[in-house]
């Protein structure tokens, strides 16, 4: 039977349709369009159809131990399961604060001891005076330090004096509703260890159904913020790269333990919560260091205020003016308008170059070895860099690529390099192309890129030193909103 009896694939705003197919049994058309898509990812990136089915795929991985929620009948038996080792010197210390929410804080702990970080940690629980009998049980946890305040502090003093009892070099700062997934914390660890001495790093935030809540975000002039990826897909490769943001959630946060008390820990201004975070990512900035977000670590977060709605906006308000007055000449030079020039401040790029590299894919998740020299090439250079492969894009190639900083811009939503070029062009300070790229790219190039552009001849694996290359001034860039 011929394969267009069984299906029609059409990409773009179409949909895949079984037809034969309808004459199976549900659970085998289920089975059957599950392998098709499975095998047709890399040409379905953008079907509709398929998105869902992928966000069903992952989302249905929460229903697993140690993503799943926990309810009320199931919260005895996991407490009298949860055990954590005893450790004298821990190089972790995973900060938990809590108002009495003693599900979801078994939900975070069970989580972590189903992915344990791949260093000796150890886990600290600070209950904000809650008042609440059942929270006693936590003392009883082997291995888990458990704390309870005198008097109600407030998320942010709770924090601060739980980070007085943390022995680790690193501190991890995850909120209590928050379910850990495998490698997270050493995805973290990684990044804080290998980057600038005082290095932040942040997970990406999940929301249950799979879809992304935030990768980092972006601070604008008047003090407001926007969740990077807020509402996409994950897999979509915007959010699949670690990169430097303006801040990271303080949901899932890791940084040397003395940054964050040498800081002074979270601004007490910011009593009891809202903008503490990004105003300790602005304090560590300050002071030379720098703020990553880590895609490989993914954390799941249930969200919600805890003051109520009311007095959340109200809070919110409020430290957002304290936090425009603190940093004012900072947002003033260094940031961008409200929703302005989104590609460039997504990078925390207003002052640096972005380039873009085109070249041809290699037959595995490896690249040739011409585009892995570019790429070191680039990164060593301090530039932003955005890489366009002249062909199908394997999966596991969007990953590997991320963790290295380098978002492959072909495998986002929007594949079509002349749309791409249009929306982004101007905000490219060089394009660099690979001889071994197809007419239509260069093509495209002509059309809708007035910019610099440098061509490698084959097998040409190395480039200039950047300070010699034709870039186009940030200055000239207009706004380029997603």
């Amino acid at each position: 039977m011929k394969w267009t009896m069984f299906s029609r694939v059409r990409t773009g705003t179409g949909s895949f349709k079984p037809r034969a197919a309808r004459l199976l049994p549900p659970a085998m058309r289920r089975v059957l369009a599950g392998a098709l898509y499975f095998l047709g990812g890399p040409w379905l990136w953008q079907d509709p159809s398929y998105q869902r089915w992928n966000r069903r795929r992952y989302a249905a991985r929460a229903v697993t131990p140690g993503v799943k929620l926990i309810d009320d009948s199931e919260l005895e038996r996991e407490l009298t399961r949860l055990t954590f080792e005893n450790v004298s010197m821990p190089v972790l210390s995973i900060l938990i604060a809590t108002f009495g929410n003693l599900r979801q804080v078994v939900g975070c702990l069970r989580s972590i001891a189903a992915h344990p970080p791949s260093v000796p940690y150890e886990v600290i629980v600070v209950d904000d005076a809650s008042q609440k009998p059942e929270m006693a049980v936590l003392a009883m946890v082997p291995g888990l330090h458990y704390a309870s305040n005198t008097q109600n502090l407030g998320y942010l003093r709770s924090v601060n004096a739980g980070s007085r009892l943390a022995k680790g070099e690193y501190l991890w700062l995850l909120n209590d509703d928050t379910i850990v997934t495998g490698g997270a914390a050493d995805a973290l660890l990684d990044a804080v260890g290998k980057n600038h001495p005082r290095t932040i790093a942040g997970s990406r935030l999940l929301n249950l159904d799979g879809t992304v809540q935030e990768a980092g975000s972006t601070v604008w002039r008047d003090g407001t913020a926007t969740n990077i990826g807020s509402g996409s897909d994950y897999g979509d490769a915007t959010t699949r790269y670690t990169h430097e943001v303006d801040y990271c959630s303080g949901a899932s946060l890791m940084l040397r333990t003395t940054d964050f008390t040498s800081s002074g820990g979270f601004d007490e201004q910011f009593a009891p919560a809202y903008y503490e975070d990004t105003d300790l990512a602005f304090t560590v900035r300050k002071r030379g260091g720098r703020v990553f977000v880590v895609p490989s670590s993914v954390v799941f977060h249930l969200g919600g205020a805890s003051y109520g709605r009311a007095a959340s906006r109200h809070l919110l308000a409020e430290n957002r003016r304290r936090f425009t007055e603190k940093w004012r000449t900072v947002l003033e030079t260094e940031h961008f308008r409200p929703g302005s020039r989104t590609f460039l401040a997504r990078d925390r790029a207003a002052h640096r170059q972005v380039v873009l590299l085109l070249a041809k894919p290699g037959t595995s998740v490896q690249l040739p070895a011409q585009v892995e020299a570019l790429l070191i090439d680039l990164k060593n250079q301090d530039v932003a860099v955005k890489l366009w492969l002249d062909g199908v894009v394997e999966e596991g190639l969007i990953d590997r690529l991320g963790g290295r900083g380098i978002e492959l811009v072909s495998a986002n939503r929007d594949v079509h390099l002349d749309r791409w070029l249009m929306q982004h062009g101007r905000a490219l300070g060089l394009v660099i192309v690979s001889s071994e790229v197809s007419r239509p790219v260069f093509q495209s190039l002509e059309r809708h890129f007035a910019g610099p552009v440098l061509q490698l001849g084959r097998g040409q694996m190395q480039l200039p030193s950047l300070d010699y290359l034709p870039f186009g001034s940030p200055s000239d860039r207009p706004d380029a909103v997603h």
